[in-house]
């Protein structure tokens, strides 16, 4: 994703783009352990993976597409290529 403003919650990437990463294996960033020793800022803020991150709301593993709010906003087609996508990657609910 390229922008000039920063990416906030709740976001669902453009359907033309779902899938488009499937076979890339990305490396962990070098500071993905980081403990933030040192930075007290860093250390008290909220948004992080550990604390913040949630995996259906966020990463759209088990992802709800009957209960969740950003998948009923899409029309039934967009749904069903969102799904069939999600599907594949994730354990996803559907309950009709």
């Amino acid at each position: 994703m390229i922008g000039h403003k920063a990416t906030h919650r709740t976001w669902i990437p453009d359907l033309q783009d779902l899938g488009a990463y499937d076979s890339v294996q990305f490396d962990l960033p070098a500071t993905f352990y980081d403990g933030y020793t040192g930075r007290r800022a860093a250390q008290e803020q909220d948004m992080s993976i550990k604390q913040t991150m949630l995996l259906d709301y966020d990463l759209k593993v088990n992802a709800d597409f009957d209960k969740g709010w950003m998948y009923r906003r899409l029309n039934e087609p967009q749904r069903q290529q969102a799904e069939k996508i999600l599907c594949r990657c994730f354990s996803v609910v559907r309950k009709s």
